[in-house]
């Protein structure tokens, strides 16, 4: 009995372990040995602020390009019209600004086409649909106020007057800071034609009986607001009268941020970059009357225009 026993425990054992098997390679089969499982992904990114601005160049050379016209996209050398500004960082940018270089010297009448500098006629605009601004654009003192009235106590070529122009493609305005506060145009007087001086009319050429904006102090320069047609600036006009600058979108200008040009944004931004997003600069060149046409302006290095951005 025991032997028995024994033989039929270890047949019933062998039987069970037969269907065990029998079992698992059927469920293999009918799965077609497939399986899946799920790993968790974590990955922290890290604080890093990064852009890409392009195009690295902007070269307007059509052959169409005359004094008192406008450079746009069919005048560039690839038909740029933005400037496209990436944010391939992992922050927000909450700030754009600008700055373009200009001359360091008045050059119309000069003759010389080295002596402009190409980007102080760059204009930007943050939208399809709206007006181009210049972004800093300097203007320098002009020593013949020619036939344009200016007030009794003012003089082009007095060391405490500053006359001069603010040009934009086909028309210009003129303007007079009468110095009032140490010989030069600190806190001086500014007054600027209404309408514009174009090929074709004299516009307004007595400023005597125009509205005198007094100018408030900001480091070396003294600042108010300007308005042409529908445009309005921040005007700065240097210490020593020898030149103003006209300003939009340069957070870095004089007066930019300190209440004084309270009219005029600085930043070019109306709501954040996120991450990997892509903001774009409507861009044109104003060509003014006076500009020669032999040689490139600015010489082999033309002119500069630096996009600034900031998180905070």
């Amino acid at each position: 009995m025991n032997d028995t026993n024994t033989v039929l425990g270890m047949f019933l054992a062998l039987a069970v372990m037969s269907l065990l098997l029998g079992s698992t390679s059927m469920m293999d089969t009918a799965s077609g040995a497939e399986g899946n499982d799920t790993i968790t992904i974590s990955i922290n990114i890290s604080e890093k602020t990064m852009v890409d601005i392009n195009p690295s160049t902007l070269t307007w050379n059509a052959s169409n390009i005359y004094p008192g016209s406008v450079a746009d996209s069919t005048k560039e050398a690839n038909n740029y019209g933005n400037i496209w500004i990436e944010n391939i960082g992992s922050t927000n940018i909450t700030k754009i600004w600008f700055n373009n270089s200009y001359p360091s010297d008045r050059p119309f009448g000069s003759g010389d086409p080295d002596a402009y500098d190409p980007a102080n006629f760059v204009v930007l605009a943050n939208t399809s649909s709206s007006s181009p601004y210049f972004i800093n654009r300097v203007e320098y003192r002009e020593n013949d106020s020619m036939y344009i009235s200016i007030p009794g106590t003012a003089s082009a070529s007095a060391p405490e007057d500053m006359f001069g122009r603010f040009r934009n493609n086909s028309y210009e305005y003129f303007f007079i800071v009468e110095g009032t506060n140490g010989n030069n145009c600190t806190e001086g007087t500014l007054r600027y034609s209404t309408d514009p001086h174009t090929k074709d009319s004299t516009g307004d050429t007595n400023l005597t009986d125009n509205t005198g904006y007094v100018l408030q102090a900001s480091g070396e320069w003294s600042i108010t607001n300007v308005t042409f047609g529908s445009e309005t600036y921040c005007f700065a006009v240097h210490y020593d009268c020898s030149k103003a600058m006209f300003h939009k979108w340069n957070a870095d200008a004089p007066g930019a941020g300190t209440g004084l040009c309270s009219n005029v944004p600085s930043h070019f931004l109306s709501s954040n970059l996120v991450p990997g997003d892509l903001e774009k600069a409507w861009v044109k060149a104003y060509i003014p009357y006076g500009v020669p046409y032999w040689g490139t302006l600015g010489g082999s290095s033309g002119g500069t225009l630096t996009v600034f951005v900031d998180v905070s």
